[in-house]
């Protein structure tokens, strides 16, 4: 029946979610990217497992949106599910101006100056520096 069908899934939603691990890792982000006369940085949090890993084996790297990256990471099975079978490291990371990534803290959102920096482009580019510091 739909609702035995249901039971299972949810068995198996709980089973995986009782399996994911994580450790909280914080990387140092250039506040602007494109401008070098800016020297402004601030903490990057990230989630990071490397529970199946094997040396030169694939990253997962999850792209946080708008919203805390732990909030993904315990709702995104799929890549919990596939990281044993490919060996993978696993980052979750959080997008810049969500979560706890306030590159001016508390007064992050007290002041439009400082939502100068919230941009896709911006986001990118943290992404690929924290990839860039992984991969060392």
């Amino acid at each position: 029946t739909s609702l035995h069908l249901a039971t299972c899934l949810l068995s198996v939603v709980a089973s995986a979610a009782s399996e994911i691990g994580y450790s909280t890792e914080y990387f140092t982000q250039n506040l602007d990217h494109f401008d070098f006369a800016e020297a402004q940085t601030f903490q990057q949090r990230y989630l990071i497992n490397d529970t199946n890993w094997s040396a030169g084996g694939p990253v997962f790297f999850y792209t946080g949106n708008e919203g805390d990256i732990t909030l993904f990471a315990e709702n995104t099975g799929l890549v919990w599910e596939l990281a044993p079978e490919f060996g993978a490291l696993v980052v979750f990371a959080e997008h810049r101006y969500y979560g706890t990534t306030m590159p001016f803290g508390n007064a992050t959102y007290s002041n439009n100056s400082n939502l100068k920096w919230l941009s896709s482009e911006q986001a990118l580019a943290d992404f690929a520096s924290l990839i860039a510091s992984l991969r060392q």
